[in-house]
């Protein structure tokens, strides 16, 4: 796991190329995303997450968390999903959802790429990796450059935010070392993630 106790240095240069996005967009043969993708809607004009959708978007990040969203009462998430989900601030948005047991940047930046109305992207290693960052650490400095540089991305290559994670991930899973790339759920293979992606 990474801490979020320091600060990363970006390598500026994306390592995937413009001319690359769609083929390896399509290649990305996630089955358990349409799950997610089915609350979307509900989501966006409630304005914030259930306890169960939570737990939904938690299983497909990382299943070893489900004990720890568990924690949260229904409360709780509705109040602090709302405010994330409200707010236009990068760092308070991604910020915020920490205040749930079991989310972690890692998890805040799943919830903001699914739910929010402004693009997000999500903040994984292999993603990260893509994009031509070397993360040691995860902080709210890198958090902005990540953003900043993904919804950059996005603009240039002409394609939308969710297009361009598969994009980020495959390319990844395809090209990353594998002695780089192995650091969790998502290096396992998918059989072995109680069938979620991350």
């Amino acid at each position: 796991m990474l801490s979020q106790n320091h600060l990363m240095k970006p390598i500026p240069e994306p390592r995937m190329t413009a001319s690359e996005v769609e083929s390896y967009a399509v290649q990305y043969d996630i089955p358990y995303d349409a799950k997610v993708e089915q609350l979307v809607a509900d989501v966006q004009q409630r304005g914030r997450l259930t306890k169960a959708e939570l737990a939904l978007v938690g299983e497909w990040k990382s299943p070893r968390i489900r004990p720890r969203l568990a924690q949260n009462s229904e409360e709780l998430i509705r109040e602090v999903t709302r405010i994330a989900l409200e707010t236009r601030s990068v760092s308070v948005a991604v910020h915020v959802l920490q205040a749930l047991a079991g989310v972690g940047m890692p998890v805040a930046s799943t919830i903001l790429h699914w739910f929010h109305r402004d693009p997000f992207p999500i903040l994984d290693w292999r993603a990260a990796w893509s994009m031509g960052f070397e993360p040691q650490a995860y902080s709210l400095v890198f958090w902005e450059s990540y953003v900043e540089t993904a919804r950059s991305l996005s603009s240039s290559w002409g394609v939308d935010m969710r297009t361009l994670d598969r994009a980020l991930w495959k390319f990844s899973e395809v090209n990353q070392p594998r002695e780089l790339g192995d650091q969790g759920a998502r290096s396992q293979p998918i059989e072995k993630q109680a069938a979620s992606r991350r």
